[in-house]
């Protein structure tokens, strides 16, 4: 099971003399604390026979693996717990008592509606809190197609006063011309780049590439030299146009002169014998 690790708000519930904690970016709950507060073993009930068919179950219907809606966390003190997806924390409480039952559901249903988030200031731009939430997840020595598009694009539209829509993915479009440039280019075999595993809020989590920072200079070339001046108004026109005229007031994006060393950080393609 992979291992996170948060510092988000954490809505406190109240019960039996314990605290509960509740995540309020996503709802998840503290499932290790339930199971101590009612005496009961997280271990009994998630390899109960019942548990497992719900499971699978709601993975089919949320399109969330088991392995997501289930997550061991880390705390910032190194302590391990698990939590919960809301939908599991209904069904675990269930499992625990009737009174935690409806304890919980009540819990998920305030989330559900803001009532029992606490009070918070706005929250920020969809595609800035997923810059976020995966900032943690892209190792030393590399750099995700998001995070230099959050930099670049996200960002100074925002400044501008554009908010990208949260159905536009620029960073999956982007990520892929670069890669045939990678392949075009400088001959690089893109499936040997490692890749990370990108979140989104809803819960999805998908495989994203990783780059080593050594070719930095060279994507931000690309970008302010290919994709900024004769990509991204084909892109933008038929998802946004309303976003246009806001691209024309985004600053030029300096990249480092790093030279041509992309050619060294991968093997080339194989060359295809005669």
């Amino acid at each position: 099971m992979p291992q996170h690790q948060y510092s988000l708000v954490l809505i406190q519930h109240e019960s039996n003399g314990s605290v509960i904690e509740q995540r309020a970016s996503d709802g998840y709950i503290n499932a290790t604390q339930l199971c101590q507060v009612a005496g009961k073993r997280w271990h009994n009930y998630v390899r109960n026979e019942t548990t497992g068919h719900f499971l699978r179950a709601l993975e089919a219907k949320t399109r969330i693996r088991v392995m997501e809606l289930i997550q061991e966390v880390i705390s910032e003190d190194g302590v391990k717990s698990t939590w919960v997806h809301p939908k599991v924390a209904i069904h675990l409480a269930q499992w625990l008592s009737a009174d935690f039952a409806v304890q919980v559901t009540e819990w998920v249903y305030d989330w559900v509606s803001g009532g029992g988030a606490p009070q918070m200031r706005p929250s920020l731009p969809y595609h800035i809190e997923r810059h976020l939430l995966n900032q943690g997840s892209v190792p030393a020595g590399y750099f995700s197609i998001l995070q230099e598009m959050t930099l670049t694009l996200i960002a100074p539209l925002e400044q501008a006063g554009y908010t990208l829509p949260e159905k536009l993915v620029p960073d999956i479009s982007q990520g892929r011309m670069f890669c045939k440039h990678l392949r075009d280019v400088h001959g690089i075999d893109t499936n040997a780049l490692p890749q990370y595993m990108h979140r989104y809020q809803d819960g999805r989590v998908v495989p994203a590439k990783l780059y080593p920072e050594e070719i930095l200079g060279a994507f931000r070339k690309f970008l302010r030299e290919e994709w900024m001046p004769r990509q991204a108004a084909a892109y933008f026109k038929p998802r946004a146009p309303e976003a246009l005229p806001f691209l024309d007031r985004l600053p030029a994006l300096a990249g480092p002169n790093t030279g041509v060393v992309v050619a060294t950080i991968f093997p080339r393609k194989g060359k295809k014998k005669p």
